[in-house]
């Protein structure tokens, strides 16, 4: 680890195909950095700063991101299964094609992040703003949206089968679905 932190001192940004498999990093500043096809699973990222990083195809599972920074990155077609992404900042990100299944991404900010085709299955985006997000075609089966913030959020073709959601009269309006949704497919809460 070490050796790649002088690397990026040095001003190198590509480092493909590393392997930081369960690595203590909480704390790791390394924006603008290519970590493509990086094996960070299980790794302790926390806290730390990959803003416009280019982390495509790479195995982030079980990873902790919790309160990281990764705006405008590239995580496209990236495993972050049962990752824990409390409190993250994906702003406008790129997550197409990506694997999130039972992550776990409390008050995250994932404003305009594109998800199109993520599955998104059991996530847990409880209090997330998920503001001008584009889920378009992903799958969100079980995931639970209570507490989000989805005013313009893009949500069409996507499968919310058994989905939870709470949402206000007014940000209901506000959800671009593309389609209609039959009502058995979302859980509400009582009234």
């Amino acid at each position: 680890m070490m050796q790649v932190l002088k690397m990026y001192a040095a001003g190198q940004r590509d480092f493909r195909h590393v392997d930081f498999r369960e690595a203590q990093m909480a704390d790791l500043h390394l924006p603008d950095a290519c970590l493509r096809q990086a094996n960070l699973a299980q790794a302790q990222l926390s806290q730390s700063c990959l803003e416009r990083a280019d982390i495509q195809g790479s195995n982030l599972w079980r990873v902790n991101l919790s309160g990281a920074n990764l705006r405008w990155a590239n995580l496209n077609r990236t495993v972050l299964i049962r990752a824990c992404l409390e409190r993250i900042n994906l702003f406008q990100a790129s997550l197409v094609e990506s694997d999130l299944r039972l992550a776990l991404m409390q008050r995250s900010l994932l404003c305009q992040a594109d998800f199109r085709h993520a599955d998104l299955s059991y996530a847990d985006l409880t209090g997330a703003d998920l503001t001008g997000a584009d889920l378009r075609y992903a799958t969100l089966v079980g995931t639970d949206l209570r507490g989000a913030r989805l005013a313009g959020a893009r949500f069409a073709w996507s499968n919310m089968d058994r989905a939870h959601v709470h949402l206000p009269a007014v940000e209901a309006r506000d959800l671009i679905l593309g389609r209609p949704i039959d009502a058995a497919q979302i859980v509400f809460p009582p009234q």
